[in-house]
């Protein structure tokens, strides 16, 4: 069976390692993680990818350019947040699930499996 293809980018280094091990050990292929704008919207604009985990806030900046970029391609977005920035979304974004940090892999999934089916494994 073919594992799926996640990016995740989370710009707090722990967190994204601990992301990436998680999604690994639920059989995901991890694109990333990317811990800028820039490299998200290269990864974004090139990667083949079936999900993606984006942080709302990279450093000062929204994740917004990105998760259009993804949406634009199809690919179903769940977003991470740990200041309560969810509401920073833009209405065109705020449809897809915010999870509020701390978040496991497991919550991603469950957030992903409406959006995408069952998770692999």
């Amino acid at each position: 069976m073919s594992s799926r293809r996640i990016l995740i980018v989370e710009d707090i280094a722990l967190v994204a390692m601990d992301l990436a091990l998680q999604a690994r050990e639920a059989g995901w292929d991890v694109v990333g993680p990317a811990n800028h704008i820039a490299a998200a919207q290269d990864l974004a604009a090139r990667e083949p990818l079936d999900a993606a985990l984006l942080d709302v806030q990279i450093g000062r900046d929204l994740i917004t350019p990105v998760a259009r970029a993804l949406r634009a391609r199809g690919v179903p977005i769940v977003f991470g947040s740990g200041l309560m920035a969810c509401d920073q979304l833009p209405p065109d974004l705020q449809d897809a699930p915010c999870l509020d940090k701390p978040f496991t892999f497991e919550d991603v999934e469950r957030a992903l499996s409406s959006l995408v089916g069952a998770a692999p494994g």
